[in-house]
């Protein structure tokens, strides 16, 4: 699944399934593998917090860190 598509599964289900604040929503990991299967568990309040920036797993860093090392 392309990136782009994850981002907008995961407005989608912040919209559908955050509606009470302390409920964990499964997201998507949006990392650059379109292979990735992997899921984030977040309340509403911790996934806005990680936007505009990507939702990543905990065991996935941003390519822009991969390159830098």
């Amino acid at each position: 699944m392309k990136r782009d598509t994850r981002m907008a599964a995961n407005t989608f289900r912040a919209r559908v399934f955050g509606t009470d604040a302390s409920r964990l929503i499964g997201f998507v990991c949006e990392c650059g593998d379109p292979g990735c299967r992997r899921t984030v568990a977040l309340t509403l309040a911790e996934y806005l917090a990680t936007r505009p920036g990507l939702l990543l797993h905990d065991d996935h860093v941003p390519e822009e860190l991969e390159a830098t090392g």
